[in-house]
């Protein structure tokens, strides 16, 4: 059985209220494609956030489990414009 409620991902958007109601709203596989798009945006748009929102996003990060705070911050500062390497 596959529980949505074993997803670190669809737990946090329940937390946030973003998690659809009727399981079926979402065609399998949907959700991870919805939420690597979301993801990609954010990377994406990274250096153009505010501080309070990079913090409260990477927090959110973190929270989901995997990976872990070190590795999400490497990521972080390979991909931002100021600190890739070129």
């Amino acid at each position: 059985m596959n529980d949505k409620s074993d997803n670190p991902l669809s737990r946090v958007l329940a937390r946030w209220g973003l998690a659809p109601d009727d399981a079926g709203a979402i065609e399998p596989g949907e959700e991870q494609e919805i939420l690597r798009c979301l993801g990609a945006a954010v990377i994406t748009g990274w250096a153009d956030l505010p501080r309070d929102i990079q913090r409260s996003l990477f927090e959110a990060a973190v929270a989901v489990g995997r990976p872990g705070r070190e590795d999400i911050a490497l990521f972080l500062h390979a991909h931002h414009r100021d600190t890739a390497t070129r």
